[in-house]
């Protein structure tokens, strides 16, 4: 499982996904922030620290300042998580429009990226190990 949201989907993705019992494959957030900073301070499970968390965001959004975003993936940092990355991307603000508070195709590229690499080797996108699409195919033709 790979949580993840843009905007307040993804402080809810950031929030939700440190706090699981069962470790999760990594969480995604897109122009999102840490809404609340004691909680990541308390959290002492090793495992759950493991946890790949990517951090993007318009250089100048003007809805979610990209300095909540940057805050939020140093506290992470400075509480464990060392598999924080944080990247900014350029996005023109456009008044009227979208603030700058979208994303991109640098950014989605990225974003499929780190996925991938979160993902078990073995797993494709119908959500199978490949073995199992293999013996799936297999017995379709036969």
């Amino acid at each position: 499982i790979v949580l993840g949201g843009f905007s307040q989907g993804a402080a809810m993705a950031i929030y939700t996904g440190v706090q699981r019992k069962e470790k999760i494959g990594g969480i995604v957030s897109l122009s999102g922030y840490l809404c609340d900073m004691d909680l990541v301070k308390k959290i002492n499970n090793a495992t759950m620290k493991q946890i790949p968390i990517a951090m993007y965001h318009g250089a100048q959004d003007m809805i979610v300042p990209t300095q909540f975003g940057k805050v939020s993936a140093t506290m992470l940092k400075q509480c464990g998580f060392d598999r924080t990355e944080w990247a900014t991307f350029n996005i023109p603000c456009v008044p009227q429009m979208n603030f700058g508070h979208s994303v991109n195709q640098e950014e989605l590229t990225k974003l499929a990226k780190f996925v991938a690499a979160t993902l078990p080797k073995d797993f494709d996108v119908k959500g199978k190990s490949n073995d199992q699409s293999k013996k799936t195919e297999q017995k379709q033709n036969d």
